[in-house]
């Protein structure tokens, strides 16, 4: 049997108070909170593959193993996925370039246009969220971040991220998701 959920949340380690956001998470949603230096698109992928009903939430110091120890995952069909990201390093406007994990390539952000036409820096990127968006009937990405959809490169770059991986790609405030939550902005 496969359970449709709204969202699937990716949520980086290093957000302050990420306990408290956590605990707020509503029931039809799923979450997964990443260590950016650690993790890796498989330990990520193999981490959403082990959510289940009883297990919604799968935090970065869980143990899960390989070797079938651990949790055991459930089909799941998820309308979204959401990215939440510390700040300070990595979905900013302000940055020249973007890495959702530690260990990816830089994602060219600043004059993207001119200098990365094609996008091609975010293949690891677009590999890894196509994998997902096949394997769970994603239809939309949410990037939650303040001030992307003012930054031109942004704009050029999820324009791109649309056409590319065929789902409707949106830059999101932070506080629109979780309003009572403002550590997020």
């Amino acid at each position: 049997m496969i359970i449709d959920l709204c969202a699937l949340v990716f949520a980086d380690s290093r957000l302050p108070y990420i306990e408290g956001f956590l605990s707020e998470i509503p029931i039809d949603n799923c979450c997964v909170v990443f260590d950016y230096y650690n993790d890796t698109p498989e330990t990520i992928s193999y981490k959403v593959s082990k959510l289940n009903v009883d297990r919604r939430i799968i935090r970065h110091t869980d143990i899960v193993d390989e070797s079938g120890n651990g949790f055991e995952g459930e089909s799941f069909n998820f309308n979204s996925i959401t990215i939440l990201h510390d700040n300070s390093t990595s979905l900013c406007f302000t940055n020249p370039s973007y890495t959702f994990l530690h260990g990816m390539s830089a994602c060219t952000v600043m004059n993207a246009e001119n200098d990365d036409p094609a996008i091609s820096s975010w293949e690891q990127f677009i590999q890894m969220f196509s994998s997902l968006i096949t394997t769970y009937g994603v239809k939309s990405i949410d990037m939650r971040a303040p001030e992307l959809n003012s930054d031109p490169n942004w704009k050029f770059i999820i324009q791109n991220l649309m056409n590319r991986l065929g789902v409707y790609v949106r830059a999101i405030e932070i506080l629109e998701f979780m309003p009572h939550y403002s550590f997020l902005e």
